[in-house]
């Protein structure tokens, strides 16, 4: 993403962007990249956002319609629903742009949890860490308590 749409996007002046590619998604369905944002006022400090790009290889089968339902689910949460954990303290990323498109691309642009919840070391939670993934997983569900059951889409 370049730094014009990313300004326009933003509404601030953002005059370079760094990518450093996180991760590969499952079947190479795209990727999720951190974006390091360079504005013009030297007294803003660069931000980190994150761009997860979908990009459905050309397949059939229901593994892959499962798969493209998916995504399709996800851009829904962070479009409509996140801001609403968002308002009850549950951490999910803010969303600044969720595009569609109806052969399964989508982009979804999200901020940066890594800058409030860093993670550091081998990749393993320790006793605190493992405490406050299982109580955030525990609020995010019990936020759905007591709302309307919605009928099954199948």
């Amino acid at each position: 993403m370049d730094a014009k749409t990313l300004s326009d996007l933003l509404s601030e002046d953002v005059v370079k962007v760094k990518e450093e590619r996180l991760c590969s998604l499952w079947a190479g369905y795209g990727s999720i990249v951190a974006l390091k944002l360079t504005y013009r006022q030297s007294t803003r400090s660069p931000q980190s956002i994150i761009l997860k790009k979908i990009s459905p290889p050309r397949d059939s089968g229901e593994a892959h319609e499962r798969k493209i339902k998916s995504y399709i689910v996800e851009s829904s949460f962070y479009k409509y629903f996140c801001c609403k954990f968002s308002e009850q303290g549950i951490a999910v990323p803010h969303t600044f742009e969720a595009v569609d498109d109806p052969s399964g691309n989508s982009s979804l642009l999200l901020s940066d949890l890594r800058i409030d919840y860093p993670i550091n070391g081998n990749g393993m939670l320790d006793w605190n860490k493992t405490f406050a993934a299982v109580d955030w997983l525990a609020r995010f569900h019990a936020f759905h308590w007591g709302l309307p059951e919605r009928p099954s889409a199948s």
